[in-house]
This record gives C-alpha cells, sequence and structure tokens, in this order.
C-alpha cells in the first residue's frame, strides 16, 4: 500500500497508531474509526463489540466524503 493515490483503513477494536500503513506523502488516507472509551482494545473477548456494531457503512461512507471528497459522477 505504499503508492496507492488513496487508502481507507477501517479499524475496530485495533489501535489506530500501531497499525497505520506506511504510505507516500501524496497518498490520501482515510482511518475510519469510532472514538470509543474502551478503545483500542487489547482482550481477546468483548461483551459489547460496540466498536463494530455502530461502525455502520454509512458511518465509513461519511467518514471518507469528509476527508476524502469525491468528484462529481458524470451521467453519460
Amino acid at each position: 500500500a505504499v503508492d496507492v493515490p488513496r487508502l481507507v483503513v477501517i479499524y475496530g477494536p485495533t489501535n489506530v497508531q500501531q497499525w497505520t500503513p506506511q504510505v507516500s506523502q501524496q497518498t490520501q488516507l482515510v482511518q475510519a474509526h469510532l472514538h470509543m472509551p474502551c478503545r483500542p482494545c487489547i482482550t481477546r473477548t468483548c461483551y459489547h463489540r460496540s466498536c463494530l456494531r455502530y461502525l455502520t457503512p454509512e458511518r465509513i461512507f461519511n467518514s471518507i466524503e469528509k476527508q476524502m471528497p469525491l468528484s462529481p459522477r458524470r451521467v453519460v
């Protein structure tokens, strides 16, 4: 993932700083995750899994749109 123009990384319970991919300066990087008091989590078991359950496709898409505006689609 070093020389890709755009990269979206989705994190559940993992540590963003520990698992940030190495990319070039030109890469647009979006790191989607929820800000929760229990994140990052290092336990093997979790009773609520909120960091995954509430990270919906809509939230991920909104995060991408905010950080990486999409060009308007051309209708043919």
